[in-house]
């Protein structure tokens, strides 16, 4: 017998589940000694590194992935000042930060004087988490 195929009204099981990879957990910060940390993880297969954690990934598509700590320190690749918005006050500024990890992920930027490689830090706030330029971490 033929095992059902996805997508050819076969009743979903084991062989034809969709593969879940974003873990649905929001808690993407850890509280560390030092500082705040993100939650990220990564490939023992190729080594790369992601946030937020992953089951599956990204690169190879291995399922060997292990919990990583991410951050706090990165370097701002670019960013832009938002000033329309239906879901969120304005203005408010997402940038990309590079992680010494080699992730790069969006997140929300607080501080003066943005340029791109400048050097930013992890910060917690009301809505989770941003970066701020080292230096102005009163800001956050």
């Amino acid at each position: 017998m033929t095992p059902p195929q996805p997508g050819l009204g076969a009743e979903p099981g084991p062989e034809v589940a969709p593969l879940r990879d974003i873990i649905a957990d929001q808690s993407h910060l850890r509280d560390e000694g030092a500082g705040t940390r993100l939650i990220g993880s990564v490939c023992a297969a190729c080594g790369t590194a992601c946030f937020p954690r992953r089951e599956v990934c990204l690169n190879c598509g291995s399922r060997d992935v292990a919990e990583r700590l991410l951050g706090p320190n990165g370097s701002l690749y670019t960013f832009t000042t938002v000033h329309v918005s239906s879901s969120r006050a304005v203005p408010y500024t997402i940038g990309y930060v590079d992680l010494a990890e080699g992730v790069r992920l969006l997140a929300s930027v607080l501080g003066e004087d943005l340029v791109p490689d400048m050097a930013v830090t992890l910060t917690t706030t009301d809505e989770g988490f941003a970066f701020v330029p080292r230096g102005q971490e009163k800001l956050a």
